[in-house]
């Protein structure tokens, strides 16, 4: 979320909205990180609306930045990063992994073929959150595996392909 600074002060506020369901598992003067400029300034909700939007169901918050960089000021745009919700330790593969048809979501992966040689394996799975780039993966890949994603657009179930990552015997000059 894009939102503009308030105040004139020792210190900012930042007002944004988030949806009221995400509002309701937050922990009341909670913190949220504000991005300016690429770094991240920690701030602490001060004011939670006590009445959503009727329309958009969104929830109007202020959160406070003690003693911001001096290069900021009232109505520079910044960018809101809540946490909310358990944590999840899931694996992640970057966007352009991902490939969606009529038949459902999946990624290529990268599997070995009975004679040793590696295909692509198309492997549905069910997305979960994304961060920046990465889409968290709910289920269909493990920690670990091998997810194919420069050109996984031109594949098909079953083709040859070639790894990228090195063999140790490769990098000794073997």
């Amino acid at each position: 979320m894009i939102t503009t600074l308030q105040s004139v002060e020792d210190h900012l506020l930042v007002e944004f909205t988030l949806a009221q369901s995400v509002v309701n598992q937050l922990e009341p003067h909670g913190s949220v990180k504000i991005v300016f400029t690429g770094s991240e300034l920690p701030a602490n909700i001060s004011a939670v609306d006590a009445q959503a939007d009727r329309q958009t169901r969104n929830v109007r918050i202020r959160a406070r930045i003690d003693n911001p960089p001096s290069q900021m000021s009232p109505g520079d745009s910044v960018q809101v990063l809540v946490e909310f919700g358990p944590q999840l330790d899931l694996p992640a593969v970057p966007a352009e992994a991902v490939r969606r048809s009529p038949q459902g979501t999946f990624v290529f992966m990268a599997e070995e073929n009975d004679d040793g040689s590696l295909v692509a394996s198309a492997r549905p799975v069910i997305l979960a959150t994304s961060v920046d780039s990465m889409i968290g993966i709910a289920s269909g890949v493990a920690i670990g595996e091998q997810v194919i994603v420069d050109g996984s657009f031109k594949l098909q179930d079953g083709a040859p392909i070639a790894s990228a990552i090195a063999s140790p015997q490769s990098q000794k000059g073997e």
